[in-house]
């Protein structure tokens, strides 16, 4: 049974919705098809995350989907789960068929989507980018031109985007997206002994996005290592899978409550 490891952040907002404060979303990405068991679904009904959210590369091109799919299903039984596409679902040729049975497993899909969540009277817009390999031309001006059209028509609301590509960062926080979900980046693959990361693909050597909680500004971008691997990349070293929590926090809540002692 391949070893997994458990990474929780809590970022905190000035501008996050109080009635969002302590609202957690469970992080998946790049699975590529892997097969753990019940060991992912187990983390997940033990900390009963508000949302799950699967960022891309979910399967890998060149192999079946019957273990991104069970787990999937089992996802959207533990809490409501939103899916975006990577690079992987971009290359493979039956996508059709398996975002098919995504939604019906009750996974939602978001393909240049927005989807609002509430909690009371307030609400946070989650954002779902495709890969750039969905987009045409110059692929990567395309997504970058789609995602900003997409941000615009969120008025500035408090937004969370969930994408594939952590390599965009400064261009995420520039279009005033509070949280963004990521991977690809599968934590550099090999990860050297105060080096840190070695390569990730759209960042080259020694890649400045590759795991962990990053931030620029107000901004926040949380980086999942993945949880599995292609074969065509190398094993991973001194890089553990990793299933991620993410718990919003809002500054003004806790110092409302300190505020009430003064």
């Amino acid at each position: 049974m391949k070893k997994l490891s458990i990474s929780k952040y809590e970022p905190e907002f000035k501008t996050l919705p109080p009635e969002f404060d302590g609202f957690t979303a469970g992080h998946i990405s790049d699975l590529h098809n892997a097969n753990f068991g019940s060991a992912i679904e187990s983390q997940l009904s033990k900390i009963k995350p508000d949302i799950i959210v699967l960022t891309g590369d979910i399967i890998s091109f060149e192999s079946r989907y019957a273990n991104a799919v069970t787990l999937a299903e089992n996802c959207a039984k533990i809490a409501p789960t939103f899916f975006v596409n990577g690079n992987h679902e971009g290359r493979f040729r039956k996508y059709s068929a398996y975002t098919d049975r995504l939604k019906e497993a009750g996974v939602i899909i978001l393909e240049n989507q927005t989807y609002k969540l509430t909690r009371g009277q307030s609400s946070v817009t989650l954002i779902g980018i495709n890969d750039p390999k969905f987009f045409s031309g110059k692929k990567k001006n395309e997504f970058k031109k789609k995602l900003k059209d997409i941000c615009l028509s969120v008025n500035g609301e408090f937004s969370v985007l969930l994408t594939h590509r952590p390599e965009f960062f400064e261009f995420y926080a520039e279009c005033g997206i509070m949280l963004t979900f990521s991977g690809h980046a599968h934590g550099g693959q090999i990860r050297l002994p105060k080096i840190g990361p070695l390569y990730a693909p759209g960042q080259g050597f020694f890649p400045k996005y590759s795991s962990g909680l990053c931030q620029i500004g107000d901004s926040y971008m949380a980086v999942s290592r993945g949880l599995g691997h292609t074969f065509r990349t190398p094993p991973r070293i001194f890089n553990k899978r990793e299933l991620v929590f993410v718990t919003l926090k809002n500054i003004g809540v806790a110092n409302d409550t300190a505020n009430q002692f003064d």
